[in-house]
């Protein structure tokens, strides 16, 4: 997918009592819309610039008065698809009252697929496209995978706030994620044909897991004298 250079910024002059930064900035919401639906049911190798513009009814030349190219699109599509997604499970955790880390677990993974059923388009977009492109280094500056890790982390402490030292919480986090992603693009692939709430169970056996991982790993920490 190749594009051409940007054309200089347009002067941003008031027009029918809207102003000109207004004005760029719906434009702006109205291509990422676009872009969500093109990039959600074409896929990123497919998706072109004149398919965003043209679903948008937006000339080329505020395409580029808002991205280089189709791929700083794409990964605007992407931030803005999990920012949501990241307010969407701070929401669902912050509404559990005890501090059991496998209920915080539970309606972590119910509002994340869920939200992923809700738009299937999230699911090829954020699934299949992003990790292909990169998006699954925990440590990349700015990453979204490292935030939903540093959330996971997070959730494991409530169960055990003392985590010992043999305990690689990268491995444990990134684990997590991909058993929740793998099961996700599996179930996509079906159709959604299981339930949300069989998806949550699938996905639970590992945190049960984990937490008697956890124990063990605790129990043969050397005592203090």
């Amino acid at each position: 997918m190749s594009d051409q250079n940007v054309p200089a910024p347009f002067a941003k002059r008031t027009y029918g009592g809207v102003s000109g930064e207004e004005r760029s900035r719906q434009r702006r919401v109205k291509l990422l819309e676009s872009a969500l639906e093109v990039f959600g049911t074409l896929g990123h190798d497919k998706a072109t610039m004149r398919d965003v513009c043209a679903h948008a009814r937006l000339a080329e030349r505020y395409f580029y008065e808002n991205f280089a190219n189709t791929s700083e699109a794409f990964e605007a599509t992407y931030l803005q698809l999990s920012r949501e997604l990241f307010e969407t499970l701070s929401q669902a955790v912050s509404q559990i009252s005890d501090d059991h880390s496998m209920n915080k677990a539970a309606a972590c993974l119910k509002a994340y697929f869920t939200f992923i059923k809700e738009d299937p388009r999230r699911a090829q977009i954020m699934l299949l496209d992003a990790p292909r492109l990169g998006h699954n280094n925990i440590h990349q500056d700015g990453s979204t995978m490292g935030e939903y890790a540093r959330f996971m982390v997070g959730i494991v402490r409530a169960y055990q706030p003392k985590l010992p030292a043999s305990v690689n919480m990268d491995l444990v986090t990134t684990g997590l994620i991909g058993l929740a992603a793998q099961t996700g693009i599996t179930w996509y692939h079906s159709g959604f044909k299981a339930s949300v709430d069989q998806l949550v169970d699938h996905n639970l056996y590992a945190w049960h897991g984990l937490a008697h991982w956890l124990d063990r790993q605790e129990a043969q920490q050397p005592q203090a004298v």
